[in-house]
């Protein structure tokens, strides 16, 4: 069974589970609300307060608008969007 989020159709990428996740299911990016604190220190960065913002700006999506509502993310879309991205 294939799973597809909103992120794959955005950024590309594939839709699959990460075995640091302890989500297996597809959410809605607005659910994201884990502490990033720690990833803005290790990475430098001071412009965003939130997962979700984190996630939307890595998919250059600057303005979001009301309909991010609508929007899902699958576990590795989460993980490399977010706080499990690194400086290449």
């Amino acid at each position: 069974m294939d799973i597809n989020c909103s992120f794959q159709l955005i950024v590309g990428g594939h839709c699959t589970l990460v075995k640091r996740s302890q989500v297996s299911d597809i959410i809605p990016l607005l659910s994201c609300k884990r502490d990033i604190s720690g990833h803005k220190k290790a990475v430098r960065i001071s412009d965003v307060e939130s997962e979700v913002e984190l996630i939307l700006a890595r998919s250059s999506i600057l303005n979001p608008s009301s309909d991010i509502s609508e929007l899902t993310i699958c576990p590795s879309h989460r993980f490399s969007l977010g706080i499990g991205w690194r400086r290449g």
